[in-house]
């Protein structure tokens, strides 16, 4: 963003609109103090950069912006500038890995797809083993004439994961995008998953919804929307010792996505109020095998990661003790379609 002398805001570019919450219309002219803390490191700061006509940088400096009642931890680079009779300041804001980092995440999740694809293919020939094993087991309990124990049943569900988990595995190999072919309703996806987990999910915690009923549909793959919300409704569930919550939340917002331009997007949160995420970690959870437990990796965050980009949307987390929450970016059916 461009600041004069007054600390009145001149211009902001996209990445600055999705910051501080504002458009460019609604905060020029406006004092800076109205959309950021100014405190008196900022504030020096840029007044050293006006009197030396020099760049000033801040390391690691975190951020409040009054509008999102929410802090970022950003390094800061202050440039000055003179066109004319005009003097300021370019205030440069490159965030940390929480918040909005999903431009850092992009460029990260690029380095892991080579691994991603091969842990795939070594996955691909046990499940074919797993599904033949599953076939004569169930083949032989049909033969021994004893349906009534239900062991059929434990068959039916050992066959039917094996062939989800291979068409994840068909989605890991595959660098095309995902199949992109129907409007898909959010609502829908969220409460098929919240069904699904609530089957198996421990007394203590609990699922709760805040949607927008007002939403229009987004356009994707239902089954790979269905795996994100999976796994990040895991991921959640795991974080919590004990007692605990898990919200899904829905909004309209906007996001410059793909293209160079703001645009409307369906936003999904999935919130925890789990033990959190470590800072020294967060900036690679979408990476694979990076884990937040004292276990060996998982790739649920990578494979999201990846699901999501190949929607053409974003992911990011944002994490502090006792609150993670993971949002999701995704074009509207109408946008993507056209």
């Amino acid at each position: 963003m461009v600041v004069d002398e007054e600390l009145t805001i001149q211009y902001l570019n996209e990445s600055a609109e999705n910051l501080i919450h504002r458009s460019r219309k609604q905060a020029n002219g406006k004092p800076l103090s109205t959309v950021l803390e100014v405190d008196s490191v900022l504030k020096d700061s840029l007044g050293k950069c006006l009197k030396s006509e020099s760049i000033i940088r801040l390391r690691d400096y975190e951020l409040s912006l009054l509008l999102l009642l929410e802090t970022r931890r950003i390094d800061c680079q202050l440039t000055p500038i003179k066109i004319h009779e005009f003097r300021g300041v370019i205030v440069e804001v490159h965030e940390h890995g929480g918040g909005d980092g999903e431009y850092q995440i992009r460029g990260r999740q690029e380095s892991g797809q080579a691994l991603i694809k091969g842990i795939a293919h070594e996955i691909r020939n046990p499940l074919g083993g797993i599904r033949g094993a599953a076939q004569l087991l169930a083949g032989e309990l049909d033969g021994a004439g004893i349906e009534e124990l239900g062991w059929q049943d434990y068959t039916d569900v050992i066959i039917r994961e094996v062939d989800r988990l291979s068409a994840l595995v068909d989605r890991m190999q595959s660098s095309a995008k995902a199949k992109a072919h129907e409007a898909v309703n959010i609502h829908g996806i969220l409460e098929h998953v919240r069904q699904l987990v609530n089957a198996s999910l421990p007394e203590q915690i609990s699922i709760k919804t805040d949607y927008d009923p007002s939403l229009p549909p987004v356009w994707g793959d239902e089954t790979a929307l269905i795996q994100v919300m999976i796994n990040l409704v895991q991921n959640s569930i795991e974080a919590i010792d004990g007692q605990g919550v898990v919200i899904f939340q829905t909004r309209i917002d906007r996001r410059v996505l793909n293209a160079n331009t703001q645009q409307q997007v369906i936003k999904v949160s999935v919130e925890d109020d789990g033990r959190g995420i470590d800072e020294e970690l967060i900036r690679y959870v979408f990476e694979p095998l990076v884990t937040t437990k004292a276990k060996s990796g998982r790739l649920g965050l990578a494979i999201t990661s990846q699901i999501i980009r190949q929607h053409g949307g974003l992911i990011d987390v944002q994490s502090e003790e006792g609150k993670t929450v993971f949002h999701l970016y995704l074009p509207i059916a109408g946008d993507a379609h056209a």
